[in-house]
């Protein structure tokens, strides 16, 4: 295993990380994760952010079934990683309007000095 790796990985091909040279994220997005981190981990009521993406994409008929799927989730795994479980267990239309309402709705309200940063860029 080590001589595979040595034959693949040679040291004048190791780059050295220079924050000031590489970006790997802009501060935008940057934000963006941080508000959606910071909102998995203070989220309130569901039923609130379910109803606002089943309107969003025009499911309300979804609504009962997402709020039980959410419930099963947070009893399985916890307030710790439901939100992302709930996040890959959903289509495409109600994580664009998941991440919308974590960036858009909640935090405002609950990450105003981030939020206010991340609209100026």
């Amino acid at each position: 295993m080590q001589s595979a790796f040595k034959e693949i990985w040679k040291p004048s091909q190791f780059i050295m990380f220079n924050p000031l040279k590489i970006t790997i994220m802009t501060r935008k997005e940057q934000l963006a994760v941080n508000l959606w981190i910071m909102w998995c981990y203070n989220f309130h009521q569901p039923k609130t952010f379910v109803k606002y993406i089943c309107e969003k994409c025009d499911k309300m008929y979804l609504f009962e079934h997402l709020v039980a799927k959410f419930n099963h989730l947070y009893d399985k795994f916890g307030c710790r990683s439901v939100m992302n479980d709930f996040y890959t267990e959903i289509d495409k239309d109600l994580r664009e309007a998941l991440v919308d309402y974590a960036i858009n709705v909640y935090a405002p309200q609950g990450m105003r000095t981030m939020y206010e940063e991340y609209k100026s860029l």
